[in-house]
């Protein structure tokens, strides 16, 4: 995840849905989202289209990522069909900036 660095500071900061609508809405990100039901889930979500992208990330100085992490762990096999069971199981989102 930290590309060449061999020491890095990261500035973690929880942010609204607002916020992180607003931070993608000029469509400028990559997505690093590994299954297709959880983009879609954040599509809807966040106003943006989201794609599935099963990729690995190296993040440099300078460089930041937005997090999303749900509140509890699913049970096995589960999948969230909607947002409304999304709000049940609640959602954080992070906004990670690498110094």
């Amino acid at each position: 995840m930290l590309g060449d660095a061999q020491n890095a500071r990261l500035v973690v900061t929880k942010i609204p849905l607002d916020v992180a609508k607003q931070l993608l809405a000029g469509g400028n990100f990559v997505s690093a989202i590994g299954h297709a039901a959880t983009a879609d889930l954040l599509t809807r979500l966040l106003g943006v289209q989201v794609p599935m992208n099963r990729v690995a990330i190296k993040l440099n100085p300078g460089d930041a990522v937005l997090v999303f992490q749900l509140r509890g762990r699913l049970p096995e096999g589960a999948v969230i069909q909607n947002p409304e069971e999304l709000e049940k199981i609640g959602y954080d989102f992070w906004l990670v900036q690498l110094e």
